[in-house]
């Protein structure tokens, strides 16, 4: 136990996934939150190619897919907003939270969007 709470701190694992200064070339490329938009157009494409399709016999699966298509265009561009907002304003942003959390909404838009293109695909 002393051994561990002697040793450096700053090469620690948890230090170096906080630490701005450790990002990648990826991750640094999403750090301004522009997966979030591209997100939201997924999901924007899906729900209109789910309310163009015909009405059918899955109803419960169409209501699903096509809320959850909602909620993530609703909140990618929510979300996009506060961090370009915050960024223009000069103000610092999590970038690590908005890197990944900007992977998790494109992950599920991705399975929102395939859920609606599946279903409108399907013969009434």
């Amino acid at each position: 136990m002393l051994f561990l709470a002697t040793r450096d701190q700053s090469s620690s694992g948890a230090v170096s996934l906080t630490s701005p200064a450790d990002l990648s070339i990826f991750e640094e490329a999403l750090a301004r939150g522009e997966l979030l938009i591209v997100a939201a157009a997924i999901g924007s494409a899906a729900l209109g190619e789910m309310i163009l399709a015909p009405a059918s016999t899955q109803s419960i699966y169409r209501i699903a897919a096509m809320g959850g298509s909602f909620l993530v265009v609703f909140f990618s561009a929510l979300w996009f907003g506060s961090v370009a907002s915050t960024l223009i304003d000069g103000g610092a942003v999590n970038q690590l939270t908005v890197v990944y959390g900007s992977l998790g909404m494109f992950l599920a838009s991705l399975v929102c969007a395939g859920g609606c293109t599946a279903l409108s695909a399907i013969a009434p």
